[in-house]
């Protein structure tokens, strides 16, 4: 490798996302880096000699600027900026290194060219309108970005596989392959602060203040209730940021199935989000170290998800790792999570829904054109003025270009159908829920918790507790009890005036005809 790319990668690695300058914002960051990153990979693409290998580069380029000039939320693609770098690298390292053919170049590369070009293709189609207009400040999911660097980390490890095949010195290629990839490591990027955000503001005050004092809190609450939301928004508190700095961190759960959590990928995902690069030590030792050096702050998102994860963690080992963080001076710990379950002493705030003002506002600052404010609290008040759900309603008005009477009528018609606006648990409120429905808590409580779920949904004022034995008779009044307790832990349903009851949405959801051949037909369920 060339000195002047040495010295320009260096720049990178260890100026801009290493050591970030003090009081630098993610945004900030975020435009130095791709900046940075854009320069190197242009250099690169100077110097190789292999035209397929500059065509990547090329391709490489142009997903950078697009993501520099045309996507508002560029943070969320650090580590895919990073990845990008060291494809540049890799290719710049395999040209120099042992002699190849153009051929075996060409075959080595052709999975690599493939998944950049597409990369290139989708980030392009997401900033234009559908006249092939550029569009500016264009928002792109961070799911799709997990995908697409995974993507590309499958397909640098096939072109690394078959250029040590091609020169028969794999040993070689492989230590080429860590030494770039073994740089500082870089924290996952901080969520972006709520854009739409009404009726939050005693809670942030609550959470931000006893995190100020190094006290742990656990935001408790159903699916969309916006815990992470109120999460990103303190974390992006000018208190909160002034105290803490670069020394923040966001721990996302939620995209790991609580089945498959062991206490290894639990301590992976931390000392990934922490910045922590793999080492021969132990990495619980490694978070405690980093954890003990100075004032944190460590969002744990979705913390359901290793809660829960009894099945992978037999011997609770996950729990003894968080109340040890816990224990450590001056690190804050804030716990998003729909079980009241946790596992260290914390401050608990429930999260309640919105209340009617707030919630019509959500909706008007969503679809400000709305022609009648006026039918808000009538229609948003059969959502229990649920945060997510009245933001896919919005949405979906606004995509339709709705009138009242129209968004009225829609309602009517397809209820939890119309609060379906992509994949994921932002953007769908069966993905939300079925979160919480697919953990190993409620699934292993079988047939129980589904019979209940249903019956509950079934009845308008919900059940009548003293009477559910009567009511389920085929479910032995042991399990039963045990599954109102799973069920209220993980914020299902809770209980109003001695009844069993559930928020509107969730019962949309359970209650809706998508959901026939999943749950018992509730009519049979009364009839036993």
């Amino acid at each position: 490798m060339t000195s002047s790319t040495s010295t320009a990668l260096d720049a990178t690695t260890n100026g801009a996302v290493g050591t970030p300058a003090q009081g630098d914002s993610r945004a900030d960051i975020a435009m130095s880096v791709l900046n940075n990153t854009i320069s190197v990979v242009k250099h690169i693409q100077n110097v190789i000699p292999f035209d397929i290998a500059k065509g990547v580069l090329s391709s490489v380029t142009d997903i950078l600027t697009t993501v520099k000039d045309f996507v508002k939320n560029r943070d969320d693609f650090l580590d895919l900026v990073q990845q990008c770098r060291r494809i540049a690298g890799i290719l710049e390292q395999a040209q120099s290194g042992p002699s190849v053919s153009d051929a075996a170049v060409t075959n080595a590369i052709s999975n690599l060219r493939s998944s950049v070009e597409s990369i290139q293709i989708t980030v392009t189609n997401k900033t234009q309108d559908s006249g092939g207009k550029r569009l500016f400040n264009v928002v792109i999911d961070k799911e799709n970005v997990a995908g697409w660097q995974k993507q590309l980390d499958s397909s640098l490890q096939f072109f690394i596989a078959e250029m040590a095949l091609a020169t028969n010195n794999a040993l070689a290629i492989r230590n080429m392959a860590e030494t770039l990839t073994a740089g500082e490591a870089v924290p996952d990027a901080l969520p972006s602060a709520p854009t739409v955000f009404f009726g939050r503001s005693e809670l942030m005050d609550q959470v931000s203040l006893a995190l100020l004092e190094c006290e742990h809190v656990a935001l408790i609450g159903s699916g969309g209730m916006g815990k992470s939301s109120i999460a990103a928004a303190v974390l992006r508190s000018d208190g909160i940021l002034k105290r803490f700095n670069d020394r923040r961190y966001f721990v996302r759960f939620d995209d790991i199935n609580p089945a498959q959590i062991t206490p290894a990928t639990f301590l992976q995902r931390v000392s990934r989000a922490l910045g922590i690069k793999s080492s021969e030590v132990e990495p619980h030792t490694l978070i405690s170290r980093h954890l003990s050096s100075s004032e944190t702050l460590v969002v744990l998102d979705n913390g359901e998800s290793f809660q829960d994860s009894s099945s992978g963690d037999p011997q609770g080992r996950i729990a003894n790792a968080v109340i040890d963080f816990s224990n450590i001076p001056g690190v804050a710990i804030l716990l998003t999570t729909r079980t009241a379950t946790i596992p260290f002493a914390c401050r608990r705030i429930n999260v309640p829904t919105l209340e009617e003002t707030n919630a019509c506002a959500v909706f008007m600052k969503i679809y400000p054109n709305f022609a009648d404010p006026s039918v808000l609290p009538k229609l948003l008040t059969t959502l229990d003025f649920h945060p997510l759900s009245i933001n896919l309603l919005a949405h979906a008005a606004v995509q339709n270009n709705s009138s009242p009477e129209d968004l009225l009528k829609s309602w009517e018609q397809l209820k939890a159908r119309l609060l379906e606006q992509g994949s994921g648990k932002f953007q769908s409120l069966a993905a939300t829920i079925g979160l919480s429905l697919k953990s190993p808590a409620i699934s292993g409580l079988g047939d129980a918790a589904l019979r209940l779920l249903q019956t509950i949904a079934f009845l308008p004022q919900g059940l009548y507790e003293k009477h559910m034995s009567e009511v389920i008779p085929r479910v032995p009044p042991p399990s039963l009890e045990k599954t109102v307790s799973v069920l209220l832990s993980h914020s299902l349903i809770y209980r109003e005036g001695g009844f069993l009851t559930m928020l509107a949405p969730i019962r949309l959801h359970i209650a809706g005809p998508d959901n026939a051949g999943i749950f018992p037909v509730a009519s049979t369920v009364l009839a036993d």
